[in-house]
């Protein structure tokens, strides 16, 4: 696999350990880092340059000043930042003294001591201003004693008029390419901090939203389960008071088949509430099953839901489809759908039916269960997803179904659509990744 240039010095400079990558500091160690690249590379370019000038007295200097570069890109590199940054001044500080101090003024090595001291606050930053003070204080110093006090460590033998002119043009465009190196190195890292930092707004903003909308949706939650609770069990209870005043067995009879209803629909709730902890509380476990079987299977399940025997059931999914996916989620989808097929099925019609369908495109496993069943109003449409909705109101029913539904395949990462015509009939479409 092909790696970017930045990918690449970015793992020289830094290694990939989730440590560094997750360092408060992150920021100043890559830009330390790139310093020493920029040290190593002014020295050895210059080291190279004088070779082929047939100059050798200045080259062990110069190499080893590219070598103490690499030193503190090596010590960065296993996270002793600070001894980087201080082995990283005070070699390039010893480096442009001993050269701006052996050289005639007119050669101009005397501005990198501006580039040192841009370097020092590069490399420390606010955080560890004073160590930055002092090394912009050093090399201060030193370029002052370089100026009144000048000596001859490195003897050239020729200061002609054309070598001052040719060496003040090379010092002059290294010096502003390791400025504009400097930075550029700044002004990415700001741009990608500052970018970074209005994805990371972005995605408070939506974890905002989200949270505002979870709390509105628990507080409704709470209300209207504690209501949908308390109503059969004030009817059971009344009920039971029913029973002790009657001594007619027929009666007692109808009160127990009463309560029995009853006791059902809580069943139900409780169950529709389970569905719901578990989509929201569940992790997606994946297995790999043939889609027709898991539709029979849920089927299979409904195959004693009143009214089922009047309907005819049509499935037209290859027994070869299959896909990988949550079972249970895709379980729960079905199960939903198909019983609200069946719950809200008009019962006018003498060929009721319910129609399961599936395919694969695009990688992606697309279910339809369409029904000629009552239909949804125009104006419930939108709101059919939403916590406690009711498709239609000619048929009881808790309102949670289609919202665990809707929450069950987006953590299977697909989406749902309904179409629907009052007194018509309803299709619902989902598409599901096939992995």
């Amino acid at each position: 696999m092909a790696v970017s240039v930045r990918t690449f010095l970015r793992n020289l400079i830094v290694g990939n350990d989730e440590f560094i990558l997750s360092h408060a500091h992150y920021k100043r160690i890559l830009l330390t880092g790139q310093l020493s690249l920029v040290s190593f590379f002014v020295c050895f370019g210059y080291l190279l340059l004088d070779i082929v000038q047939g100059l050798s007295n200045p080259w062990p200097y110069q190499l080893s000043c590219a070598i103490l570069s690499l030193a503190s890109l090596w010590l960065n590199r296993i996270q002793k930042f600070t001894a980087a940054k201080i082995l990283l001044g005070v070699s390039v500080n010893l480096t442009v003294f001993l050269f701006a101090s052996s050289e005639p003024m007119e050669v101009g090595l005397y501005m990198y001591f501006i580039i040192v001291n841009t370097g020092a606050l590069v490399a420390f930053g606010f955080e560890e201003r004073g160590k930055a003070i002092f090394f912009i204080l050093l090399a201060t110093s030193l370029f002052l004693l370089a100026l009144y006090y000048p000596t001859t460590f490195i003897q050239r033998s020729d200061y002609s008029y054309d070598y001052l002119r040719i060496n003040i043009i090379i010092n002059y465009l290294a010096a502003s390419l390791a400025s504009a190196a400097m930075v550029y190195f700044l002004i990415n890292i700001n741009y990608r901090s500052e970018a970074q930092l209005r994805k990371n707004e972005a995605e408070l903003s939506k974890k905002n939203q989200d949270l505002l909308k979870l709390n509105a949706e628990l507080d409704r939650f709470v209300y209207n389960t504690s209501h949908d609770l308390k109503a059969p069990l004030n009817s059971i209870l009344g009920l039971v008071q029913l029973m002790d005043m009657s001594n007619d067995m027929a009666e007692v009879r109808d009160y127990s088949a009463m309560i029995k209803t009853r006791i059902s629909d809580l069943n139900k709730f409780i169950k529709e509430v389970s569905d719901y902890s578990r989509n929201a509380s569940l992790q997606i476990t994946l297995t790999k099953f043939k889609v027709r079987k898991v539709v029979r299977d849920v089927l299979e399940n409904l195959r004693y839901f009143p009214g089922t025997e009047k309907i005819s059931i049509q499935l037209e999914i290859d027994d070869a489809l299959d896909i990988t996916t949550d079972v249970t989620r895709l379980q729960i989808v079905l199960t939903n759908i198909l019983s609200n097929a069946f719950k809200y099925r008009d019962k006018k019609k003498e060929n009721s039916f319910v129609k399961v369908s599936a395919e694969l495109k695009d990688e992606t496993i697309g279910i339809s269960i369409e029904d000629n069943g009552l239909g949804i109003p125009e104006q419930q449409l939108d709101k059919i997803f939403d916590m406690y909705a009711r498709a239609n109101d000619q048929v009881e029913g808790t309102g949670l179904g289609l919202y665990i539904v809707r929450e069950s395949i987006e953590k299977l990462g697909g989406t749902i659509s309904v179409s629907s015509e009052e007194g018509v009939g309803s299709k619902f479409s989902i598409r599901i990744p096939k992995q």
